[in-house]
């Protein structure tokens, strides 16, 4: 289901997920290999440089399915411990209502222009309940050059 969907210019070439407002980390090159930098409670999500605007879609309650006009794709684990959680960019965050729960948190991107938007990408953002959340490598595409995550932790800023 359909939550809630915004338009935002990413920046710092990454989609941020928080429930408790993140620490400073530093991407490493597995980091970007794979796509994602995660710690529990925040997730970065890598997106290549470009000029334009982003549609982030979230979903609820709804597991990912790949198919062929997917980019790439991963999946970390996420839990919920309050009601909302923010998503967007390091400079532009919108607050979205989610059950408290523990999650598949998948990010899945696709070419905007390909899917008849007006936007460079289209982000879906996936909230699937699961009592044993993993983390996967779902589809390798430009932003993921590895079929296998490579990193679960983040290092902080010094």
């Amino acid at each position: 289901m359909l939550i809630t969907e915004f338009n935002c210019t990413v920046t710092h070439a990454q989609v941020v997920v928080f429930e408790r407002l993140p620490k400073a980390y530093e991407w490493t090159g597995d980091h970007v290999a794979q796509g994602f930098l995660f710690s529990p409670g925040d997730v970065s999500f890598g997106v290549p440089d470009h000029d334009g605007v982003c549609r982030i879609q979230i979903y609820g309650n709804e597991k990912f399915v790949p198919d062929d006009l997917c980019l790439w794709a991963v999946q970390v684990p996420f839990e919920v411990s309050g009601d909302y959680i923010h998503v967007g960019t390091d400079s532009e965050t919108r607050g979205i209502y989610i059950d408290s729960d523990k999650y598949n948190l998948t990010f899945s991107v696709y070419d905007g222009r390909v899917i008849g938007g007006d936007c460079t990408f289209l982000l879906k953002i996936f909230f699937s309940s699961d009592a044993n959340p993993a983390f996967s490598i779902i589809k390798k595409g430009i932003g993921i050059t590895t079929d296998r995550v490579l990193r679960v932790d983040a290092d902080e800023m010094s």
